[in-house]
Protein backbone atom coordinates (compact mmCIF):
# COMPACT_ATOMS: atom_id res chain seq x y z
CA UNK A 1 0.00 0.00 0.00
CA UNK A 2 1.17 3.24 -0.91
CA UNK A 3 -0.05 6.61 0.46
CA UNK A 4 -1.09 9.59 -1.45
CA UNK A 5 -1.48 13.09 -0.24
CA UNK A 6 -4.15 16.07 -1.54
CA UNK A 7 -3.90 19.32 -1.12
CA UNK A 8 -6.27 22.28 -1.69
CA UNK A 9 -4.53 24.83 -2.39
CA UNK A 10 -7.53 27.70 -1.35
CA UNK A 11 -8.31 26.04 2.30
CA UNK A 12 -4.02 24.92 2.49
CA UNK A 13 -5.85 21.54 3.95
CA UNK A 14 -3.55 18.32 3.60
CA UNK A 15 -5.66 14.71 3.58
CA UNK A 16 -3.67 11.80 2.87
CA UNK A 17 -5.14 8.17 1.75
CA UNK A 18 -3.57 4.96 1.06
CA UNK A 19 -3.94 3.89 -2.68
CA UNK A 20 -2.28 0.00 -4.37
CA UNK A 21 1.39 0.72 -5.69
CA UNK A 22 1.53 3.75 -6.53
CA UNK A 23 1.63 7.54 -4.97
CA UNK A 24 -0.67 9.91 -6.56
CA UNK A 25 -0.16 14.22 -5.61
CA UNK A 26 -3.16 16.43 -6.43
CA UNK A 27 -3.27 19.46 -5.95
CA UNK A 28 -6.34 21.50 -6.91
CA UNK A 29 -5.99 24.79 -8.02
CA UNK A 30 -8.63 27.59 -9.70
CA UNK A 31 -7.29 26.59 -13.05
CA UNK A 32 -6.95 22.58 -13.21
CA UNK A 33 -5.56 19.87 -10.99
CA UNK A 34 -1.96 19.29 -11.15
CA UNK A 35 -0.67 15.68 -10.57
CA UNK A 36 2.31 14.22 -9.37
CA UNK A 37 2.76 10.66 -10.16
CA UNK A 38 5.77 8.91 -8.60
CA UNK A 39 5.54 5.38 -10.59
CA UNK A 40 6.44 2.24 -8.52
CA UNK A 41 8.59 -1.06 -9.80
CA UNK A 42 4.96 -3.03 -9.73
CA UNK A 43 2.88 -0.16 -11.33
CA UNK A 44 6.22 -0.17 -14.13
CA UNK A 45 6.04 -3.89 -14.26
CA UNK A 46 2.14 -4.10 -14.33
CA UNK A 47 1.64 -1.29 -17.00
CA UNK A 48 0.35 -2.69 -20.05
CA UNK A 49 -0.90 -1.29 -23.59
CA UNK A 50 -4.95 0.01 -23.24
CA UNK A 51 -4.04 0.96 -19.89
CA UNK A 52 -4.20 5.14 -18.94
CA UNK A 53 -0.73 6.88 -18.27
CA UNK A 54 0.52 10.09 -17.40
CA UNK A 55 1.39 12.37 -20.35
CA UNK A 56 3.79 14.99 -21.00
CA UNK A 57 1.13 17.59 -20.72
CA UNK A 58 -0.28 16.38 -17.36
CA UNK A 59 -3.21 14.11 -18.48
CA UNK A 60 -4.60 10.53 -18.38
CA UNK A 61 -3.91 8.80 -22.07
CA UNK A 62 -4.41 5.27 -23.20
CA UNK A 63 -1.05 3.49 -23.69
CA UNK A 64 -0.49 2.53 -27.82
CA UNK A 65 2.58 0.68 -27.38
CA UNK A 66 4.97 -0.25 -24.79
CA UNK A 67 8.52 0.23 -26.18
CA UNK A 68 11.44 -0.82 -24.10
CA UNK A 69 11.38 -2.10 -20.31
CA UNK A 70 13.92 -2.82 -18.08
CA UNK A 71 16.53 -2.09 -15.05
CA UNK A 72 18.57 1.06 -15.42
CA UNK A 73 22.24 1.03 -13.98
CA UNK A 74 21.06 2.48 -10.29
CA UNK A 75 18.84 -0.64 -10.22
CA UNK A 76 15.32 1.16 -10.78
CA UNK A 77 12.76 -0.46 -12.93
CA UNK A 78 12.28 1.94 -16.12
CA UNK A 79 9.77 1.31 -18.80
CA UNK A 80 9.25 3.72 -22.01
CA UNK A 81 5.80 4.25 -23.54
CA UNK A 82 3.73 6.02 -26.64
CA UNK A 83 0.17 7.38 -25.57
CA UNK A 84 -2.58 8.19 -27.99
CA UNK A 85 -2.01 12.41 -28.49
CA UNK A 86 -4.72 11.67 -31.25
CA UNK A 87 -5.99 10.05 -33.89
CA UNK A 88 -3.10 9.01 -35.94
CA UNK A 89 -0.76 10.46 -33.49
CA UNK A 90 1.15 9.49 -30.69
CA UNK A 91 3.73 11.28 -27.87
CA UNK A 92 6.32 8.64 -25.71
CA UNK A 93 6.49 9.02 -22.00
CA UNK A 94 8.69 7.21 -19.68
CA UNK A 95 8.26 6.13 -16.21
CA UNK A 96 11.64 5.33 -13.85
CA UNK A 97 10.66 3.81 -10.29
CA UNK A 98 11.15 6.48 -7.73
CA UNK A 99 11.45 8.90 -9.53
CA UNK A 100 8.47 11.74 -10.44
CA UNK A 101 6.80 12.40 -13.73
CA UNK A 102 7.55 15.87 -14.86
CA UNK A 103 4.86 17.48 -16.98
CA UNK A 104 4.19 20.70 -18.64
CA UNK A 105 1.59 22.04 -15.84
CA UNK A 106 4.42 20.73 -13.39
CA UNK A 107 7.74 22.45 -15.16
CA UNK A 108 5.65 25.93 -15.58
CA UNK A 109 4.51 25.78 -11.83
CA UNK A 110 7.76 24.85 -10.26
CA UNK A 111 11.44 25.13 -10.97
CA UNK A 112 13.59 22.01 -11.68
CA UNK A 113 14.87 22.10 -7.71
CA UNK A 114 11.67 22.40 -6.32
CA UNK A 115 10.34 19.36 -8.27
CA UNK A 116 13.66 17.62 -7.16
CA UNK A 117 13.03 18.51 -3.45
CA UNK A 118 9.30 17.27 -3.65
CA UNK A 119 10.58 14.28 -5.20
CA UNK A 120 13.14 13.68 -2.07
CA UNK A 121 10.41 14.64 0.39
CA UNK A 122 8.04 12.12 -0.90
CA UNK A 123 10.59 9.03 -1.55
CA UNK A 124 12.18 9.19 1.90
CA UNK A 125 10.15 6.67 3.29
CA UNK A 126 9.84 4.75 0.48
CA UNK A 127 13.81 3.66 0.18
Amino acid sequence: MSAATTTNKKNHKKHTFLLTSVYVYVYSGTMNNEIMLIPTREQIEALKVDDLALDCFGRWSRVARISRRGVDAKGRAYVIFYTDLGRYSWISGDYTEGVLVRTLPLSRKYTSAELDRIEQNCCAGRR
